[in-house]
């Protein structure tokens, strides 16, 4: 989905009933106002985010009072909550930002063909 979105955002993934069901959403002025390339290194990131996901690297947690939480399975098997670690040091986007540039690169490579 792209959408105008806050600004300092430029993309969100989330899953939607089960860690298989999963959303994306890109921040549409990225394509027109910045560049190609942020656009697509972007959807990479939130990409690896779903793949997160779908594989149990991560769960999102819901409460009765509306309380979320993600959790990283850990190498222990244990999940746990990072959710006061700074936004650049939690797992799950320590993860993404390493990723997001290979895989953009690898798409623009197989674009071309």
């Amino acid at each position: 989905e792209l959408k105008k979105i806050e600004d300092g955002v430029l993309g969100y993934a989330w899953s939607v009933e089960d860690n298989r069901d999963c959303m994306i959403q890109i921040d549409s002025r990225l394509s027109r106002d910045v560049s190609r390339d942020k656009f697509i290194e972007t959807v990479c990131h939130e990409m690896v985010h779903v793949w997160q996901m779908a594989t149990n690297r991560t769960k999102e947690t819901w409460r009765k009072t509306g309380e979320y939480k993600q959790l990283w399975k850990c190498k222990d098997g244990k999940y746990r909550n990072y959710g006061k670690t700074a936004y650049e040091r939690q797992p799950w986007e320590t993860e993404a930002y390493a990723m997001e540039g290979p895989l953009a690169e690898l798409f623009k490579k197989y674009e071309k063909k």
